[in-house]
């Protein structure tokens, strides 16, 4: 049989794992969306998760995601300008 945890830290251990408490480069970037694309754009469009370097967005509009896609590397140099974004290497535009 295992050994009994103390309960703290397990929950020490969640907080960390699913960064509660804790800005998220995934937050830092929701938070902003409407400055980096725009705000009829950012209507129409969110920014999911990072994973390995990409940035997931899902797009509820053909036009939005066709002028995202074109604009992808200004998108992603803007992303990395802010705080603990630098990771964002692409984005990954989906419908959605």
């Amino acid at each position: 049989k295992r050994r009994t945890k103390d309960l703290s830290n397990i929950v020490d251990e969640l907080m960390v794992k699913y960064q509660i408490g804790h800005d998220s480069p995934e937050n830092t970037i929701r938070e902003h969306w409407a400055e980096l694309v725009g705000s009829a754009n950012a209507a129409y469009s969110h920014p999911v998760n990072i994973e390995r370097g990409r940035l997931l967005v899902l797009v509820s509009h053909a036009v939005v995601r066709s002028e995202l896609f074109h604009h992808r590397e200004s998108i992603a140099q803007k992303i990395r300008l802010l705080s603990g974004c630098k990771e964002v290497k692409y984005l990954n535009i989906r419908a959605g």
